[in-house]
């Protein structure tokens, strides 16, 4: 048990350096990634919970970002190139201090920038069809985003909980999930495509718009 518990506080100590190591190396720097590659992994070691870590470039080779790819890093701002085809989910999720995000590829992912709670300025591509379950969840300090010319679908809980008043929804939009809106106090006003074709349970609950309209 001593030799186990010894080993163990080894480990420990270990992990800890490295992790230190490298915020080190990677605070205040902008890190170029992917010169040789096509993918950033999943769960990047050392890169996730990151929180020196608070500006970031990708290369226009790298094509998929993997799941928490940069959860919980000290990001400050990030552009998500045209290039990328592929997001997997949560990969910005609880960053902290993450003010801006340019999505300029064609699409956000599930929970891609959920409890963001610094996230007060979002562009996104107007070649955005969709926009994932609780990809904005939570992002408390969001106020105002103009949606894709081309959105087709909301998911359920996509701006839950944001802070969103006067959300402007384009003529092709045909879905709006479960609890899309739920939580956004401040909307009073929505003016409804007639593209529309569904309409979650909740989409608009706990909104000034919900209580005077139903």
């Amino acid at each position: 048990r001593v030799i186990i518990g010894v080993f163990f506080i080894l480990l420990c100590f270990m992990c800890l350096w490295y992790d230190l190591s490298l915020s080190t190396l990677l605070s205040n720097t902008v890190v170029r990634m992917g010169i040789n590659a096509s993918m950033v992994l999943a769960m990047v070691p050392g890169i996730q919970f990151c929180i020196s870590l608070n500006n970031l470039e990708l290369h226009e080779n790298i094509r998929t970002i993997g799941s928490e790819a940069f959860s919980r890093t000290g990001l400050r701002k990030f552009t998500v190139p045209k290039t990328v085809t592929k997001t997997d989910d949560s990969i910005f999720n609880h960053c902290p201090f993450l003010e801006s995000a340019v999505i300029k590829n064609n699409s956000i992912s599930d929970y891609e920038f959920s409890e963001c709670v610094m996230l007060s300025d979002v562009k996104m591509s107007d070649e955005i069809e969709k926009i994932g379950e609780g990809a904005f969840s939570n992002c408390i300090s969001l106020k105002d985003i103009k949606l894709s010319s081309n959105l087709k679908i909301i998911d359920k809980k996509a701006f839950y909980g944001t802070d969103l008043s006067s959300p402007v929804f384009p003529s092709g939009l045909t879905e709006i999930g479960d609890d899309s809106f739920r939580g956004c106090s401040r909307i009073k006003n929505v003016d409804l495509p007639e593209s529309l074709k569904y309409i979650g349970a909740g989409s608009f609950a706990n909104t000034e718009w919900q209580k005077t309209n139903y």
